[in-house]
């Protein structure tokens, strides 16, 4: 196949440096038709050819301006010619390029082949003969030894048997009788060896099942664990969020909030009124909840301080606090004044 390939690849590349060595003639004969028709001189008629008068100069200047215009398409259509042809050239030229580097490519793997061929032969020229080789091995020789006694035992078998009238057919009958029991122990040895893989696969399919039962056992004891980490979780996060929400009267906080990435929790401290977080209230209950948190923080901390309420213009009435108020209140029109509430 590989000959068959090379012979190939050598005929199309022959077909195509024809065709190149074609085109390239067609270029040169090109080139000079267009060399010729390049210093053809336009010669301008003094007479019409037909009436016989005498040309004008516009008729003249017209006569050559068709005749330069006619010269120069020649001209055009021998280089776009010439140019085609230089295009499937250089085509043919990258198909011959690639298909000699192919030839080489193929050469060097049939050296290679007639290489490992001859090594091939060299080494088996080197190899010793089973003579050698039983003279060689004491167990070689020791089987060849026998082998002869047996084979000399045969002949004289044969010798026997070509005495006696039956004993060709009897010869026959053992002969065939031999080789029955050595199928039949063929089959039972099969037997044997299926039997054998078999249990293996039993006694690995046992222990597998016996592993398996282990890990769903050590799988529903983690899975137990992991609810009751779960269940304590839920526990603790409703027992420190309801202990810090006692303190207050409008806001219940959300401490803990789930990972978007895995099972556990991170920290937050978002106050909440009615589910809504403060951030989504309007300006009036934002305010109410800030005080409520004021308010709480001092009773758990047991210290009163003052407050500044801002906007108090937008919450009415104003909740009330067991401390120091200091409001601020938006009037318009009015310039910054200080009173008592």
């Amino acid at each position: 196949m590989r000959i068959n390939r090379i012979s190939v690849i050598k005929t199309n590349l022959t077909t195509y440096k024809d065709t190149v060595a074609d085109l390239e003639n067609k270029i040169k004969d090109i080139g000079q038709r267009w060399e010729e028709e390049n210093q053809r001189v336009i010669n301008i008629p003094e007479r019409c050819d037909k009436c016989g008068n005498i040309l004008t100069d516009e008729i003249k200047q017209k006569y050559l301006q068709e005749a330069t215009n006619e010269k120069l398409l020649n001209l055009k259509k021998m280089e776009d010619k010439a140019n085609e042809y230089d295009a499937t050239i250089k085509q043919h030229q990258a198909i011959i390029t690639k298909a000699n580097e192919e030839i080489n490519k193929k050469n060097i793997e049939i050296a290679k082949l007639n290489d490992d061929k001859a090594n091939a032969e060299n080494e088996l020229k080197q190899l010793p003969d089973i003579v050698t080789l039983c003279a060689e091995d004491e167990e070689c020789y020791k089987i060849s030894t026998a082998l002869d006694k047996h084979s000399e035992t045969l002949d004289n078998l044969k010798a026997q048997v070509s005495t006696d009238s039956d004993g060709e057919d009897k010869a026959e009958k053992l002969k065939a009788d031999k080789q029955q029991k050595q199928q039949r122990l063929e089959e039972i040895n099969k037997e044997l060896a299926k039997v054998d893989t078999n249990k293996r696969i039993d006694d690995e399919q046992a222990k597998l099942d016996d592993r398996a039962k282990v890990l769903v056992a050590d799988m529903d004891v983690l899975e137990q664990k992991l609810k009751e980490i779960n269940d304590f979780k839920k526990e603790r996060i409703n027992y420190i969020e309801n202990s810090v929400s006692s303190l207050f009267n409008l806001c219940q906080f959300k401490m803990f909030e789930k990972n978007m990435t895995n099972d556990g929790e991170k920290d937050i401290c978002t106050p909440y009124n009615n589910g809504v977080p403060i951030d989504e209230q309007n300006l009036a209950m934002k305010i109410a909840m800030k005080i409520d948190i004021c308010t709480g923080i001092m009773k758990a901390i047991d210290c009163k301080f003052p407050l500044f309420i801002d906007n108090t213009e937008s919450i009415y009435p104003l909740p009330t606090v067991e401390c120091q108020k200091i409001l601020l209140k938006h009037v318009p029109d009015q310039s910054l004044f200080i009173s008592k509430i």
